[in-house]
């Protein structure tokens, strides 16, 4: 009869155990349960947010490619331009504003190039072939998230007006203007094609035109005719050979005075809502580039859709 009750005894204190051993998990998982992520978690996902939002800073170059570089790790929301909006009565939004901005002339001056490079968007950026540094500069500007072009030197009507050396000339032979071109397409890399600079009487003689794109054509590459004379024959020769083309709608700085270069980059704004697309020249002069540091994130706050000039072009396709 002893054992019995001793055995009783042992068998509800470990019924005792097992139950305040039961208590105690249960407890410890509502705890779990309620308790915030773990410091790692949230202070991982934080610095992310902020790594994405985070403007580069001006001063620091080599900053600025990790940001973008975190930024594209991120998911990104479809644009206005792929999917249609509305607004919150139902009615539709205005159509979005897909803008190509291209700057000109660049790689001479550093200090105005780096300006450039450091603008908001993606822009495309035009290179003289002859500038300095083409290939440090070219690539921190593909870096930075900007399209690439050569800015072809191309002989002008006035004969004052030098175009640089190696240019693109009516008289030259044949196989010179052949030598000019692959010169000129070998100074940097990672260009999606060309654009004239200057070039108002090239970019009217045929002979010269078609050679040109027939090598544009055989390496794939774009022409963006900056319409330095309304007698070119860019677009119809570049779309005979198959050639992507698109002319320049507006110059922003024909006139160098602020009050002028937001006036063209309001009516260049309105065109691209009014067609879907446009295409807009500047110059890396100080006036032009105060206004665009300004302009930019209002104009992408608004909605205007920055885009290079790939994605306006006309292909043989369209």
């Amino acid at each position: 009869m002893a054992t019995f009750f001793r055995r009783k005894r042992d068998l509800g204190g470990l019924l005792s155990v097992s139950l305040a051993a039961l208590l105690a998990a249960l407890a410890l998982v509502l705890v779990w349960r309620g308790a915030a992520p773990p410091p790692a978690a949230a202070d991982y996902a934080s610095d992310m947010a902020d790594a994405a939002i985070a403007p580069a800073s001006g001063g620091d170059a080599a900053a600025r490619p990790q940001t973008l570089e975190l930024k594209a790790a991120l998911p990104v929301p479809p644009t206005a331009a792929t999917v249609p909006l509305r607004a919150t009565d139902g009615s539709p939004k205005r159509r979005a504003a897909r803008l190509a901005l291209v700057i000109d002339d660049l790689g001479l001056n550093s200090a105005a190039t780096q300006r450039a490079i450091a603008l908001q968007g993606p822009l495309t950026l035009a290179f003289l072939p002859y500038g300095r540094d083409l290939p440090s500069l070219t690539l921190e500007a593909r870096r930075v998230g900007h399209e690439l072009l050569v800015h072809m030197p191309m002989e002008p009507d006035d004969v004052t007006r030098d175009p640089g050396p190696l240019a693109l000339r009516t008289a030259l032979a044949e196989d010179e203007l052949h030598a000019r071109l692959a010169w000129n397409l070998s100074r940097f890399r990672g260009f999606v094609g060309i654009n004239n600079h200057m070039g108002s009487r090239f970019t009217r003689e045929r002979s010269g035109m078609n050679q040109m794109m027939r090598l544009l054509a055989d390496r794939q590459l774009l022409f963006l005719d900056s319409m330095t004379t309304d007698e070119t024959v860019g677009m119809e020769l570049a779309r005979q050979h198959g050639v992507p083309v698109a002319a320049r709608d507006i110059f922003l700085d024909n006139v160098r005075e602020p009050g002028e270069i937001r006036r063209q980059l309001d009516e260049v704004e309105r065109l691209a809502e009014q067609r879907g697309r446009a295409i807009a020249i500047g110059h890396p002069y100080p006036e032009t580039l105060d206004v665009l540091e300004q302009w930019l994130p209002q104009a992408l706050a608004r909605g205007v859709v920055l885009v290079p000039v790939s994605r306006v072009v006309v292909r043989p396709t369209d």
